[in-house]
């Protein structure tokens, strides 16, 4: 089978590998597609650490189990299925404590550049017939978005500002509409992607090199600011912006993933004065079941606007890192 194999820091290699067995509590998994996340280039690049090299990589897909191992209890052949990539081991401090995205022993499997792909049936969740493929291979991205407004506490009618408009977003405008909060403000400078944010629900989507971000911000929400900014464009300009949007008691929540090198200059004096709640969010949580429930009434598939052959995950991979589009799926 076709798979794209990471062996160190800018070496993807197109590689011929056989079709994994599946062994004992494992599945095989036909896999239907795999979307593109920039955390996949930040891996390749080496900005964002991995271990288990060489791997396959790939972490937004769904499929259909092609085979069971011995032992496999929980799935069966013919089952439409999304995966956690890496499995947590449920002993450590992080695991103890309601926290296995956290997880400090956690394993990371191969992914979803390939044909198809073996793990644990403990990192597979089912599909039921109502969600789509693409649907369900949106899963993790739209779990990131759960995960942070989970975070954040966003109530039903709270203000919110969502920093940056690329895949997560959009998926996290069209979650807090969803979730009844408003308004909701997207900030963009690609004038597609705040043409996107609107249709994606954002009652208004501004540029912010084009107005007093800040300015407009308050004009909306009546002086105050937001109740809640979630920042997912993670570059520093962004972060620090954040601070000023938020209301007095409001909630900063930083999304996107800056450089692991990058600092970031913000005021404490503001940040206690103004009663302020800081959170970071990473990765999609542990909340795959109710995100699945999610998937087809808020339709997260809609950030697509690529489609290309496994074969083309180079060319897929270049339209990512040149910010051409939304999302990019891949498939066998």
């Amino acid at each position: 089978m076709l798979c794209f194999v990471l062996h160190g820091i800018g070496d993807l290699r197109a590689e011929e590998c056989p079709v994994p067995a599946p062994g004992p509590g494992e599945a095989l998994v036909k896999i239907a597609g795999c979307a593109i996340c920039h955390t996949d280039l930040a891996v390749i690049d080496g900005d964002f650490p991995i271990r288990g090299l060489p791997l396959v990589l790939g972490h937004e897909y769904a499929g259909t189990i092609a085979e069971v191992g011995p032992g496999t209890t929980a799935f069966a052949v013919g089952e439409r299925v999304t995966a956690h990539s890496g499995a947590t081991c449920g002993l450590c401090e992080m695991c103890r404590h309601g926290m296995p995205w956290l997880c400090l022993n956690k394993r990371v499997y191969n992914g979803g550049y390939a044909e198809y792909v073996a793990l644990p049936e403990r990192c597979l969740y089912r599909v039921p017939p109502e969600v789509t493929d693409e649907q369900a291979i949106c899963t993790n991205p739209f779990a990131i978005a759960v995960h942070a407004v989970d975070a954040s506490r966003v109530q039903p009618g709270a203000s919110v500002a969502v920093v940056g408009g690329g895949a997560i977003g959009l998926l996290l405008v069209a979650l807090l509409r969803f979730a009844g909060a408003g308004p909701v403000i997207v900030s963009e400078p690609s004038a597609e992607r705040r043409s996107m944010a609107l249709e994606f629900g954002a009652h208004v989507a501004l540029d912010p090199f084009a107005c007093d971000l800040a300015g407009e911000i308050r004009a909306l929400t009546n002086g105050l600011g937001v109740h809640v900014v979630l920042e997912s464009a993670g570059t520093i300009g962004t972060i620090e912006q954040s601070f000023g949007l938020v209301r007095r008691g409001g909630a900063i929540t930083i999304v996107g993933v800056p450089a692991p090198q990058s600092k970031a200059s913000f005021s404490p004096f503001d940040v206690v004065t103004g009663n302020l709640t800081i959170h970071g969010s990473i990765g999609p949580g542990w909340n795959y079941p109710r995100t699945i429930e999610l998937l087809p009434k808020v339709r997260p598939e809609r950030v697509f606007t690529h489609r290309l052959p496994l074969s083309q995950l180079p060319e897929a991979l270049g339209l990512r890192r040149r910010n051409i589009g939304i999302k990019v799926l891949v498939v066998p």
